[in-house]
This record gives C-alpha cells, structure tokens and sequence, in this order.
C-alpha cells in the first residue's frame, strides 16, 4: 500500500500538476481569445454598418451634385435662363452677375434680371424654370406697369435668379515639421 500511495504522489507531482497548471493557462489563454474574438466580431459588424451607411451617403450626394452644380456648370445655368426668357417671348434688357455669397457648405450665385413683356410671358418665364432639374431661386419680383403701343398691358419685371455651387475644396496645407531642439 505504500508504495501505491508513492507512486500515486509521484505521478500527481510528476504529470497530473504540471498538466493542471498548463490546463489552467490554455483556459486562461482561451478566455483571452474568446474575449478579442467577441471584440473583432463586434468592429465588423461596425464596419459592414459603416460601409453600408457610406455608400448611402455615397448616393445622395450624387443625387445632390445632380441639383447644386460644381462652378464649371453655372454658364450653362444662365444659359438655360436666358433661353427660358427667349422661350417666354419677353425682352431682356438687363442680366447683370451679382456678388457670389458664402453660405454653410454651398455658395449662392444671384443674377439681377429686368425683363419686359406681359404677365402671362413671364408666367411661362417661371414655368420654364420650375421645370430645370437644377435648383434655381427667383427671387424679390418687382412688377410695374410700362407704357404700351394698342392697349395692351405691358410690365417692366425687376427679379433676381439665384442658383447656387458646391465650392471647390482646398488640399489640405502641408504642416512643416518642427526640427526637434537639442537640449
């Protein structure tokens, strides 16, 4: 019997103990991974729900740029506006470029326009416009009253069409290094 129990204490101090010890760091090893394996699944998940959310943002802004122009577009909306006006058979005396003016995230483009003709005209004028697949403002229409040949009701309309551009973003500034200072 004694020398069972010797064999017994051998083989716990021989195999069974350094086996425990080793069994007790692969479990705490294994709590580890599982624990960063919970972590990356997490940060995918993210991930996938952020790429999802990009490309969304991705679309609008395409949707966007279709109705606010970069600058290089803004001759071919005045264009479309003084074609609007010869469409609506109305004189245009005066279309004079106003100063741009910064806003949050876009800049407005205002043009000073004097048409004459008739009423009717310069509805049809603002028909032609609504119509535009991009956003074009008339704005602070002043109507008055012109003299006329036969009878027929003439106006002098004083509007300002504002359209509006995406401004042009700046490369970032390179930041120079500061050479460290030896002490």
């Amino acid at each position: 019997m004694g020398v069972m129990v010797l064999i017994g204490v051998g083989y716990y101090f021989g195999m069974y103990s350094g086996k425990l010890t080793e069994l007790n760091k692969l479990n705490a090893e294994l709590v580890k991974k599982n624990k960063r394996h919970a972590q990356l699944k997490k940060v995918k998940e993210e991930s996938i729900a952020f790429e999802e959310q990009f490309e969304a943002l991705k679309k609008e802004l395409k949707s966007l740029e279709a109705v606010i122009p970069e600058g290089s577009e803004i001759p071919a909306i005045l264009s479309y506006i003084t074609i609007s006006v010869e469409k609506s058979h109305l004189d245009i005396p005066l279309f004079d470029p106003q100063k741009e003016k910064k806003k949050d995230g876009y800049i407005e483009v205002p043009f000073k326009i004097n048409v004459n003709g008739d009423y009717y005209n310069f509805t049809k004028f603002l028909n032609e416009i609504v119509q535009s697949h991009r956003i074009i403002v008339i704005r602070n229409i002043q109507m008055n009253k012109k003299k006329s040949k036969g009878g027929a009701i003439n106006l002098k309309i004083t509007c300002t069409a504002v359209t509006f551009k995406v401004p042009k973003e700046k490369p970032p500034k390179k930041v120079k290094k500061k050479p460290k200072k030896k002490k």
